[in-house]
């Protein structure tokens, strides 16, 4: 069995901030690695932080609930991907931490064989992942066999599987009970959140 933090880890206290390098860090020192929220800016830069969330059959947008004061201001209802990477770096955490990028977190696993969870949240971001991905596992940066690609997006996870045979994938879905909703209310595409059941367990998108 596995140990992961949620999100790097999620405490109480206000520091280390959920998503921050120092809560990966945490997470790193006492557990078998972490999860955490895999975001693109306008630019198609890779940023990690949670934006957004499933409320009973609506999504919300949560990115300025983990900002700060000012950078809530700076942010002012847009989303992640409505950012340019130069704007996301002048963002900060709850906790005044920078947002991490791509290559931050992917420096926390130079010298260990510890398991990194991506969750794919940004509409499209597995075309970048797989690409980033692809190019760390090439030049020793990251074991494939250290990665987990995780999503709601059930559609996104096939691309991945099927551009990183070698990467480990999970498939996400809402509780039973719970009503369907598009995963990107923004965009114009029909990809939702999927309720858990036995048909689709045995559909052709989970083999």
């Amino acid at each position: 069995m596995k140990k992961l933090g949620h999100r790097g880890v999620i405490l109480k206290s206000a520091s280390p901030y959920q998503n921050s390098i120092a809560a990966m860090q945490l997470a790193l020192k006492h557990g078998d690695g972490f999860e955490t929220d895999l975001c693109l800016s306008a630019d198609q830069e890779v940023f990690f932080i949670h934006d957004s969330k499933y409320l009973g059959g609506e999504v919300k947008y949560c990115i300025e609930e983990h900002l700060d004061s000012k950078s809530q201001e700076i942010v002012k209802g847009r989303r992640i991907d409505q950012l340019s990477s130069e704007e996301v770096r002048g963002l900060r955490l709850r906790d005044g931490s920078s947002i991490p990028d791509f290559d931050e977190v992917l420096g926390l696993f130079k010298n260990n064989r510890k398991i990194l969870n991506l969750e794919l949240k940004s509409h499209q971001a597995e075309r970048v992942v797989a690409k980033r991905i692809a190019a760390a596992v090439k030049n020793g940066a990251l074991l494939a066999e250290q990665l987990i690609i995780s999503s709601f997006n059930h559609s996104a996870l096939e691309f991945i599987r099927s551009e990183l045979p070698e990467v480990r994938v999970g498939m996400l879905f809402l509780p039973a009970e719970f009503a369907p909703a598009p995963i990107y209310p923004w965009s114009e595409e029909s990809v939702e959140y999927q309720p858990i059941s036995g048909n689709y367990l045995e559909s052709e998108i989970t083999k």
